[in-house]
């Protein structure tokens, strides 16, 4: 009874950590900008599950008691690093193509479902404000070639302004970074890498 239990626990995992690997995560992105106040919202969705759904406000700036600042330790910073470089530049040079390929799986790993760019812009000057905004009407024209790409610019030629709205939506699978990733661990030089780069905490901590 106990063995049955115990194989279906690790088989309901195997299924989540499978589920979390192929079905994509669902990344919205939207941020504002109107009459000087900033807003926006960070919401992550995976299988219709909300894993964040945030609201970003920039915070106003609030009287904070000075805390006193930890004292940096400078040279023994350049100690490790002087020692650290003779050891980290060849093993980096030949991760390299390592990393490459970490970025290309990612790359490949996105959907982009929307990204949608609004601009209100004034410079106070009718001239300046019609010849920057010509600028941005280039420049968007071109943009709005790529598949799901929605920009738009408005002048205002009256007033000084600067308001707008950016909305991403994207999908990301993480099977292929994972598996690149854990690839590209089982490289020696990749290993050893990281290794030294571990030297960098006890200057921090």
């Amino acid at each position: 009874m106990v063995n049955i239990i115990a194989a279906i626990i690790i088989l309901i995992i195997v299924l989540i950590i499978i589920g979390i690997l192929v079905v994509p995560f669902h990344i919205s992105l939207e941020l504002f900008r109107q009459n000087k106040i900033n807003q926006g919202y960070l919401r992550i969705r995976w299988w219709k599950i909300k894993i964040i759904d945030r609201e970003l406000i920039q915070p106003e700036k609030e009287k904070k008691e000075k805390k006193p600042k930890r004292k940096f330790d400078f040279k023994k910073l350049l100690d490790v690093l002087l020692d650290m470089l003779p050891k980290v530049i060849p093993d980096f040079m030949e991760s390299l193509p390592y990393f490459v390929d970490i970025m290309e799986s990612f790359l490949r790993s996105i959907s982009i479902e929307r990204i949608a760019f609004n601009l209100i812009f004034g410079l106070g000057e009718v001239a300046d404000t019609a010849i920057v905004g010509g600028f941005f009407y280039s420049v968007i024209a071109i943009i709005n070639v790529i598949p799901n790409t929605y920009f738009s610019v408005e002048p205002d030629l009256r007033n000084e302004r600067l308001e707008g709205s950016l909305n991403i939506k994207v999908k990301l699978r993480l099977l292929r970074i994972v598996a690149t990733s854990l690839k590209v661990l089982t490289k020696r030089p990749v290993r050893s890498l990281l290794w030294e780069l571990r030297k960098l905490r006890g200057v921090f901590v």
